[in-house]
C-alpha cells in the first residue's frame, strides 16, 4: 500500500516534467519556424515605407529649389539686368541674401546665352559666409554639359543634372563636394537666354538619406554606378579604380534592380526613386547582418529562458501539488495559498524572482538574478544590507521607506531604482512584492525584479526627441473652441510670447491685420470638417513686428476616435517672402505693382462672387502731370508719385483692400464697401486727401494743387464679367472723368 503510495507521487511527478518539457519544445519550434521569418519578413516590408519616406525627402527638396530658381526669374529687377545689364548690384545682393538664407547653396550662379557667367556667389562649406566671385575670376562655361544640354531643354523649366562630385577646371575637387545642380533655362521672346543654376552640397543630405538604424543602404543611378554606400570605400563608384557598380555586390539580382520599379527578395528591398533627376535613382536597403544575428541570439536566449522558467515552475508546482497530495487533509486556505504563491510564480517567471525572510534577514534568489546582477548565484547579496549595498546611495532611503510602508500597510511594494552591479554598469530595475504574515508578524515577503534598462534607455532618447522638436520646430495644439493648449518653444521664440502667455488664449493673439478674413473662415471650415488646412499665413509678433509660416493644421483623436481638438506644424518662411514682396512691389513708389495687380485682381472677383460680396475697382491718373513734370523737373515728380502713394495706401481701410501703381502717374484700388454709397465716399475720400497734400501745380488748369481724375466701377456677386473687361470699364469711366473736367470722381 505504502509502496503503491509512493509510486503514484513519482508518477505525478514524472506527468508534470513531462508536460513542461512538451510545452517547452512546442515554444522553441514555434519561436524557430514563425517568428524569426515573421520578423525578418515585416522589418523588409517596412523598408518599402522607408523608401518612399526617403522618395517624398527627396522631392521636396527638389521641389524647393524649383521654387526657389522660379522666384529669381520673376523678379522685375532680374529681367532687367538680365536684358540690359541693369541694377547689377542689387541682383547680386538679392543671390547673396538667397545663399545666406540657404546653408546648403554651394553656388549660385546667372550665365549668358553665350555660356560667360556674368554673376556667381560661392561658398567654401556648408553653413560657411558665402562671396561674390570677382569677374576676372568667372569662367566660361559654354562648353560645360549643363549649359550644352540646357539649350536643348524645354525653356522655362528648371532640370536636375545627376547627384555627382563636383568639378572645379574639369576635375574632380578634393576632398570630394558632391553636388546636384538645379538649372532653369531662360528665355526673351522664345529664344534661349542663359540660364539661372545653383549647385547644392549633397554631402549631409547624402548621409542623412542613407542613415538608417536596421538597414545597410546603397543609392546608385541608373547604371548601377554607386552614389553613396553604407560601407564608405565603395562609395561613387564610377571614380573608382576600377570602377564599382551594384552587381559587385548583387550579382544576380543587379539587373533586375535596375529594371524594375520596386525589386523585393528574401534579403533585400529595391526601389526605383520617382524624382526627376538625370540618369535615375534606385535606393536599396538590406537588413544590417548585425541585426540579424543579435535577433538569432535574442531568439535564442528567449526559447532558453522560457524552458527554464516552464521547467522551474513544473518543478515547484509538482513539488507542492505532491506534498499536499500526500497529506490527508485539504483546507481552503491551503488552496489560496496555493493559488496566491502560483500568481506570484507567474508574474516573476519572465525575469528573476526573490524570498526574503525578515526574521533572519536571508534573502533568496532564481537563477535569472544572475543575470540582472551580472554575477555568480553564489555571489548574489544574501541579506537585505548586501542588497541595499548594491543601489545607488542617494535611493537607498528612499527604496526602504517604500519597503516598510508596504509591509505596514499590508500593500504591494513597487519600486523603480538604479542598481550598480558588480562590473560596474548601471541598471535600472523594476521591482514588486508582496508579503505573508502571521498574524500581526511578518514571516515572509516574495518578490520580482525586472531589468528595464534598454526601456529607460528608449524613454530617453524618446524625450530627447521631443526636446528637439520643441527646440526647432514651430507647433502649437488647441482644443475645439480653438484654445492654445500647447506651444512649442521655437512657437514662442519666434512670435516673442512666453508660453504662459499664450496657454489658454486664442490664435488671434498673432492674427496680422494684413491677412483676409476668408483666409480664416476657409481654414476653420476645412480643420472642423475633419480635413487638413494647409497654406502661408502672415503672424504678429509681440513686439509689433511679423514673421510668415507655412502652416498645415489637423484635427487630433483620442484613442477611440473622438476628436478632441487641432494642432498644427509651421516653417519660418518670411525669408522667401521678403523676396516675393521685392517681386511685387513698385520700386519707386513701394507699393504693389501692375505685376501684382494682374495676378491678384482675377482671384480677387472669384473670391468675391464665392462670398457673395461686394468688390469695388477705382483707376485714377494725375492731372496734367506731364505739364508738372515739364515744369518742375522729373525729381519732383518723383516725389509726387510716392507722396500720392503713401495718401493711397493711408485711405485703405481692410486687410483685404489694396492699392498699385499701374504705370506712370496711373494708380488703382481694389476694396471691399458695403454697398454703392459707401464705395463713393471712400472714392470721394482718396480725391479729397490727394489734394489736400496742397502740392503746387500752377499748370493744373483745375486747382492750384496735384489732383486725380478717378474711374470707379463696382462689381456684384451676381456679374458675369470678366476682369480685363472690368478694367476696360474703369478705364473709360477714368476718361469720362478727364472729359468733364478732370478732379473728380465718375461712377459706373
Amino acid at each position: 500500500m505504502k509502496k503503491t503510495f509512493h509510486d503514484k507521487k513519482v508518477q505525478l511527478f514524472l506527468l508534470f516534467i513531462s508536460f513542461a518539457l512538451i510545452l517547452s519544445l512546442i515554444d522553441v519550434v514555434v519561436e524557430k519556424l514563425y517568428f524569426k521569418d515573421s520578423l525578418k519578413n515585416t522589418a523588409l516590408h517596412d523598408a518599402i515605407s522607408l523608401a518612399h519616406e526617403r522618395e517624398e525627402y527627396l522631392s521636396n527638396f527638389l521641389q524647393k529649389s524649383e521654387d526657389m530658381l522660379l522666384s529669381i526669374r520673376d523678379l522685375d529687377l532680374f529681367g532687367d539686368y538680365i536684358n540690359h545689364l541693369a541694377h547689377e548690384n542689387l541682383i547680386r545682393d538679392i543671390f547673396l541674401m538667397y545663399a545666406k538664407s540657404h546653408p546648403e547653396i554651394m553656388k549660385l550662379r546667372y550665365i549668358d546665352k553665350n555660356g560667360r557667367a556674368l554673376m556667381r556667389i560661392d561658398r567654401a562649406t556648408p553653413g560657411s559666409a558665402p562671396f561674390v566671385v570677382p569677374h576676372d575670376a568667372l569662367q566660361d562655361n559654354s562648353r560645360r554639359y549643363y549649359f550644352t544640354q540646357s539649350r536643348l531643354k524645354p525653356l522655362g523649366k528648371v532640370w536636375f543634372t545627376a547627384i555627382d562630385l563636383n568639378l572645379e577646371n574639369d576635375r574632380v575637387e578634393i576632398p570630394y563636394k558632391p553636388t546636384i545642380r538645379a538649372i532653369l533655362p531662360l528665355e526673351d521672346k522664345g529664344e534661349f537666354n542663359g540660364i539661372l543654376i545653383i549647385n547644392f552640397f549633397m554631402q549631409d543630405f547624402l548621409e542623412t538619406f542613407v542613415t538608417m538604424p536596421l538597414y545597410d543602404v546603397i543609392l546608385c543611378d541608373d547604371r548601377g554606378y554607386s552614389i553613396a554606400h553604407f560601407d564608405r570605400s565603395k562609395a561613387w563608384g564610377f571614380y573608382r579604380k576600377p570602377p564599382y557598380t551594384i552587381a559587385d555586390d548583387f550579382p544576380r539580382a543587379a539587373q533586375k534592380i535596375l529594371s524594375n520599379d520596386l525589386t523585393e527578395t528574401r534579403s533585400l528591398t529595391a526601389k526605383r526613386l520617382d524624382v526627376p533627376i538625370e540618369g535615375g535613382l534606385h535606393l536599396i536597403l538590406q537588413l544590417k547582418q548585425s541585426y540579424l544575428q543579435k535577433e538569432e541570439r535574442d531568439s535564442t536566449d528567449h526559447s532558453l529562458f522560457i524552458m527554464s522558467i516552464i521547467l522551474l515552475a513544473s518543478l515547484l508546482l509538482s513539488f507542492i501539488v505532491v506534498k499536499l497530495f500526500s497529506r490527508t487533509l485539504l483546507n481552503l486556505k491551503q488552496l489560496n495559498d496555493l493559488n496566491e504563491t502560483l500568481t506570484i510564480a507567474s508574474r516573476v517567471a519572465n525575469i528573476a524572482f526573490w524570498e526574503y525572510f525578515p526574521k533572519d534577514k536571508k534573502l533568496i534568489w532564481s537563477d535569472g538574478a544572475s543575470n540582472i546582477f551580472n554575477m555568480d548565484r553564489h555571489a548574489l547579496p544574501a541579506t537585505s544590507q548586501e542588497f541595499f549595498a548594491c543601489l545607488d546611495p542617494e535611493e537607498v532611503a528612499g527604496v526602504r521607506k517604500a519597503l516598510t510602508a508596504s509591509i505596514r500597510k499590508r500593500s504591494e511594494f513597487y519600486t523603480l531604482h538604479k542598481l550598480h552591479t558588480q562590473g560596474g554598469e548601471l541598471k535600472y530595475v523594476e521591482q514588486r512584492a508582496k508579503h505573508e504574515y502571521d498574524g500581526d508578524t511578518h514571516i515572509r515577503s516574495i518578490g520580482s525584479i525586472l531589468d528595464v534598462t534598454e526601456a529607460k534607455r528608449k524613454e530617453r532618447e524618446i524625450t530627447d526627441y521631443v526636446a528637439l522638436i520643441d527646440e526647432h520646430i514651430i507647433t502649437s495644439s488647441t482644443d475645439l473652441s480653438g484654445r492654445i493648449t500647447y506651444t512649442s518653444k521655437a512657437f514662442c521664440e519666434i512670435s516673442g510670447y512666453s508660453r504662459e502667455e499664450l496657454l489658454g488664449q486664442y490664435h488671434r493673439i498673432i492674427r496680422h491685420p494684413d491677412m483676409p478674413r476668408e483666409l480664416y473662415v476657409d481654414l476653420w471650415h476645412t480643420i472642423t470638417g475633419g480635413g487638413t488646412w494647409r497654406g502661408e499665413i502672415k503672424n504678429l509678433k509681440k513686439d509689433g513686428g511679423y514673421y510668415w509660416v507655412d502652416a498645415t493644421i489637423s484635427p487630433i483623436y483620442d484613442e477611440i476616435g473622438h476628436k478632441v481638438g487641432y494642432t498644427a506644424i509651421r516653417q519660418d518662411i518670411t525669408d522667401k517672402k521678403l523676396i516675393e514682396e521685392i517681386s511685387i512691389t513698385d520700386g519707386l513708389t513701394h507699393i504693389h505693382n501692375r505685376r501684382h495687380f494682374n495676378d491678384l485682381f482675377p482671384r480677387i472677383i472669384n473670391a468675391a462672387r464665392r462670398h457673395d460680396r461686394l468688390v469695388a475697382f477705382l483707376i485714377m491718373d494725375i492731372d496734367y502731370f506731364k505739364q508738372y513734370n515739364d515744369t518742375y523737373g522729373h525729381q519732383m515728380g518723383d516725389e509726387v508719385l510716392i507722396r500720392v502713394a503713401a495718401a493711397l495706401r493711408g485711405s485703405l481701410q481692410r486687410a483685404e483692400d489694396f492699392c498699385f501703381r499701374l504705370g506712370g502717374e496711373e494708380f488703382g484700388v481694389i476694396f471691399h464697401p458695403d454697398d454703392r454709397g459707401h464705395a463713393t465716399a471712400f472714392a470721394e475720400s482718396i480725391r479729397t486727401a490727394v489734394e489736400g497734400l496742397r502740392i503746387e501745380h500752377s499748370k493744373n488748369q483745375s486747382s492750384p494743387y496735384i489732383t486725380a481724375s478717378m474711374g470707379l466701377i463696382c462689381i456684384e456677386p451676381g456679374d458675369e464679367i470678366e476682369s480685363d473687361e472690368l478694367y476696360k470699364k474703369a478705364d473709360e469711366l477714368l476718361y469720362r472723368a478727364k472729359a468733364e473736367g478732370r478732379n473728380r470722381v465718375v461712377i459706373g
